[in-house]
């Protein structure tokens, strides 16, 4: 679900009050509420009850759309440790990496305002979306698409690991350090191996000189752990 401003609920709010029932549903309702027969003032009195009825009914949909619409909307702005942050996390985006770049965003700026007590949450859920992130990286090596029916290409990786490689280093001037976590492991690892099944399957291939100088390039990177790096090299080479 898309993220919903305050302007984009209002309007939407007006939408619903612009929202009319069809007429063959009028007619049908008011077959069933009020048959025909010779009418009264007793007749419509004993009739009046259901209508108000209806319309308690019909108000308090309304204030039930109201509310959740809202709740979705609101949701939009939390952050780990929020009320309302696991009513965010189910309208996001399901891609991993997505999820981990989202995750160290909050993170940022957790840290920025100093928020103390989202902190401690917000570091747990980032360590979690990066290993999310990592198991995303292990099923793109493979070939076979039944296992990855969506997978993305080696640029898209690319720029979603330097995204997230930025709010990592930011996080470290701001006194957070995720690096030597199991989860952090678990990433690099993934990455490492990306960049290796590539640096092999280039040292196949036949390179212009520029190309061969990348890869030289890449190779050197890949031995310092700089993968993310490597991995950009390796991309000049494939385009």
């Amino acid at each position: 679900m898309p993220k919903m401003n305050e302007k984009q609920l209002i309007e939407a709010i007006r939408e619903l009050k612009e929202i009319k029932p069809r007429q063959e549903w009028v007619s049908l309702v008011k077959s069933q509420i009020l048959p025909n027969k010779t009418w009264s003032i007793g007749n419509i009195l004993t009739y009046l009850p259901q209508i108000n009825e209806q319309r308690r009914l019909a108000y308090a949909f309304a204030t039930l759309v109201f509310i959740i619409v809202g709740m979705f909307g609101f949701a939009q702005y939390t952050v780990p440790g929020d009320l309302l942050f696991s009513v965010k996390k189910i309208t996001e985006s399901q891609d991993p990496f997505q999820i981990a770049y989202n995750r160290s965003e909050e993170l940022v700026q957790i840290l920025k305002e100093n928020k103390t007590q989202n902190i401690a949450p917000a570091v747990g859920e980032f360590k979690a979306s990066i290993s999310g992130a990592a198991k995303d990286l292990v099923l793109s090596l493979t070939q076979d698409p039944k296992v990855t029916p969506n997978k993305k290409s080696l640029k898209e990786i690319a720029a979603e690991v330097k995204k997230i490689q930025d709010n990592q280093k930011q996080l470290e001037t701001l006194g957070i350090d995720i690096s030597k976590t199991e989860e952090a492991k678990e990433y690099d690892n993934a990455l490492a191996s990306l960049v290796k099944n590539q640096i092999e399957d280039l040292e196949k291939s036949t390179l212009a000189e520029s190309q061969q100088k990348a890869l030289i390039q890449a190779k050197d990177l890949y031995s310092q752990q700089k993968y993310s790096d490597a991995l950009e090299e390796i991309l000049l080479i494939n385009n």
